[in-house]
């Protein structure tokens, strides 16, 4: 179903300008196929890149103004060269788009229109999105966004294997690990949206998360899979394609364990650091982290145990084979 309220018609046929008050979509599904160019191809032009969304071409309209958008109960899946191959899947439970715009390309040509988002403010509650292949699936209760303050807000965020572990372990012939992560809330400033759309690249100045808890599960009854090469957080920063650039990443009332299965029967090993604060700078990814002179730097404090202060602080500098790691308990013998 859709609704569509204040739609101006006289300033469209007078002076091409498109006005509406608001659009109201319910229960919508997008199904995507990717083209087998882009799955199957190797080389440079497979590899995830920064997208640019800075224009769009709507003949006969000089501009358009859209003060409202509502979107409610929708599905978009994306599938592979084959349609019953689906490669990653997003649910939501509402979209909400305000003060939104679209003008004449200012150089004039009038063939395109570029956005206009002074005025945008983005909010999305209750959503989900799966990747298949990874199995696993994020979840957030609420994201606004508002692009007067370039401030984002993000509630009761949730990344979770899609499978126990008793699921991933027949699954997997060697040694693996699960991941799970929570978090209460997500602040982050300084995005950039407007070069996201222009240029293709996510730029943030901070990101702010409260009470994360972390847990990673290693089962090591099953053999190492000696070919197995896991990138220390450098590496994988400057192989990931996608632009991406963050000054600092801080953490507050955070929580870690670590569970280890060593054999069929008897119990795990536990690690667990109950506190822990920390944070994290100059997060660059792609070629700006190869090329770049900076470090990734982090740091982070915490108890063992509940009981045992510790702290550990990473130095790894970008394009080199090298790292610093230091270690520090205090109060132990």
């Amino acid at each position: 179903r859709i609704t569509l309220e204040g739609i101006n018609l006289t300033n469209f046929l007078w002076n091409e300008t498109l006005s509406i008050r608001s659009i109201s979509l319910d229960t919508l599904q997008l199904n995507l196929r990717r083209a087998l160019a882009d799955s199957a191809l190797g080389g440079e032009d497979s590899k995830l890149s920064g997208t640019r969304i800075d224009s769009i071409r709507l003949p006969g309209i000089d501009h358009v103004r859209l003060s409202r958008f509502e979107l409610d109960h929708f599905r978009l899946n994306l599938s592979g060269p084959d349609q019953k191959d689906t490669v990653a899947s997003f649910f939501g439970d509402r979209l909400l788009v305000e003060g939104v715009g679209l003008s004449a390309d200012a150089r004039g040509t009038g063939a395109y229109l570029v956005p206009e988002l002074a005025g945008l403010e983005l909010e999305l509650s209750r959503q989900r999105y799966t990747l298949t292949g990874a199995s696993y699936e994020l979840y957030f209760d609420r994201f606004r966004y508002r692009h007067s303050d370039k401030n984002v807000r993000v509630d009761s965020l949730a990344f979770r294997p899609l499978m126990d572990t008793g699921s991933f372990a027949e699954a997997h012939a060697h040694s693996f690990e699960t991941y799970t992560a929570r978090f209460s809330r997500l602040d982050i400033a300084g995005f950039d949206l407007d070069r996201l759309l222009a240029q293709g690249d996510l730029r943030m100045r901070s990101v702010a998360v409260d009470r994360l808890q972390g847990s990673i599960f290693r089962d090591k009854t099953k053999p190492y899979e000696t070919e197995r090469r896991v990138p220390l957080p450098d590496d994988a920063l400057m192989e990931l394609e996608w632009p991406l650039r963050i000054d600092t990443v801080s953490l507050r009332h955070a929580s870690l364990e670590y569970r280890e299965k060593v054999q069929e029967s008897g119990p795990e090993v536990l690690v667990g650091f109950p506190e822990l604060r920390g944070r994290i700078v100059h997060i660059v990814s792609g070629a700006a982290a190869r090329d770049t002179g900076d470090t990734l730097k982090i740091d982070l404090q915490g108890t063992l145990l509940g009981t045992l202060p510790v702290e550990v602080s990473l130095q790894l500098p970008y394009a080199t084979d090298h790292f610093h790691m230091k270690g520090l308990t205090r109060g132990s013998s």
